[in-house]
């Protein structure tokens, strides 16, 4: 019993290193004047690292939720597997690219 208190206590300890270690490491590249260009990569990964596990973790229920609509577009769309439309997978490339473009515009001098 003392082993998983301890075990626990040892998990909280290294989690808060490693939170202050990623909560400290952007201020600290900023004062040691690194490029923009690699704190902008930086911030880049860690957005996909982020989208990736969102992706993981929603949309196999998001596919589950859909599955009778998927089921009627598997109907319309005649194809030769049992497997149901993957709607939820192409909503989601769908809205990602519609966000992309978003965040892609070219900007434009003093219209924002």
């Amino acid at each position: 019993m003392e082993d998983l208190w301890l075990l626990k206590v040892a998990a909280g300890v290294t989690l808060l290193g490693v939170a202050l270690i990623g909560g400290l490491l952007p201020l600290y590249l900023e004062r040691a004047e690194v490029s923009k260009d690699v704190l902008c990569s930086c911030n880049a990964m860690a957005g996909g690292v982020l989208l990736a596990a969102a992706l993981v973790h929603l949309l196999p229920d998001a596919q589950q939720g859909l599955r009778n609509v998927s089921l009627e577009l598997h109907g319309v769309f005649k194809q030769d597997t049992d497997e149901p439309f993957p709607l939820a997978s192409t909503l989601a490339g769908i809205m990602f690219l519609a966000l992309m473009m978003v965040e892609a515009r070219p900007e434009t001098d003093g219209l924002n």
